[in-house]
């Protein structure tokens, strides 16, 4: 009983069950639970790249582009989006 229920909780952590611990809890149960979790943490990319979408905005402010020119260069992204947005509009 305690090996199935074990595997039922690997395979729910697997899953994307994060938010159940019985109190009192079992050690081994956190412990999975914070492998889970942890092994979802992205590492190949900067916090402030998966923020703000992608590397661009960093690499921008990097070079010293300015804050005018960023937004310029959004312009054309913004109004592709304003059209696709449309028929979405109820009112």
């Amino acid at each position: 009983m305690c090996l199935l229920l074990g595997e039922f909780l690997r395979l729910s952590l697997k899953l994307g069950a994060r938010d159940y611990l019985e109190k009192p809890f079992n050690p081994d149960t956190l412990q999975a639970l914070l492998i889970a979790v942890l092994n979802e943490y992205e590492t190949r990319k900067l916090p402030f790249d998966i923020l703000a979408g992608s590397s661009e905005l960093r690499e921008h402010i990097e070079a010293g582009v300015t804050a005018e020119e960023i937004a310029r260069s959004w312009e054309p992204s913004v109004g592709e989006f304003a059209r696709l947005r449309e028929r979405f509009l109820i009112y």
